[in-house]
């Protein structure tokens, strides 16, 4: 907690309001399996960042293709990382909490914040691309690590190094792609 990376993660004009229990790792993206997106007759994501349109609107047309049903049942969802509201809040250019004033402010119902959450609504209620919190309770609650590596989900959030932990499970290294978030609006 000394490391001068993260030894100010915590404080707020002077005072310790929390201590940090390691440093907050960089290269947070989202990481992808390219062997569906070809099942999928996909092209790779970056494709997409090429064109101007790695977006919401694309990235939910990606997660519908990807999502797999067998028998009514889902068997393969596009995307879960483990926490999609504060992601996709952030690709939203929303915040939680805005410290530039006197006083710290909640900005949780910026409209920003607001249709991030909607969108990770829809995805989840509409879309069926994302699992509930009962489906994953179905599936025993397993790691976003763990559900990537088995096909659960075709694509999650996680750190650049869980690149060599995909690829010491089975994932061929030539199928594992890893991007940032989409754009909000």
């Amino acid at each position: 907690w000394m490391d001068p990376l993260v030894s100010d993660v915590g404080v707020w004009r002077g005072d310790r309001y929390g201590f940090p229990t390691g440093p907050k790792e960089t290269g947070y993206a989202i990481w992808y399996n390219r062997q569906y997106l070809r099942e999928a007759n996909l092209p790779d994501l970056w494709e997409y960042v090429e064109q101007g349109t790695w977006n919401f609107d694309t990235f939910r047309q990606v997660l519908k293709k990807l999502t797999k049903m067998e028998n009514g049942k889902t068997t393969r969802y596009g995307f879960y990382c483990e926490d999609p509201m504060s992601s996709f809040i952030m690709a939203n250019g929303g915040t939680f909490i805005d410290v530039s004033g006197d006083n710290a402010q909640l900005c949780i119902d910026s409209d920003e914040s607001l249709k991030a959450m909607q969108y990770v609504v829809d995805l989840q209620n509409v879309d069926g691309s994302i699992p509930s919190a009962a489906e994953l309770e179905k599936l025993g609650n397993p790691s976003v690590l763990d559900m990537f590596m088995n096909g659960t989900v075709a694509m999650t959030a996680y750190g650049v190094w869980a690149g060599p932990l995909f690829q010491n499970n089975g994932i061929d290294p030539e199928d594992l792609g890893w991007i940032y978030f989409p754009k909000g609006e």
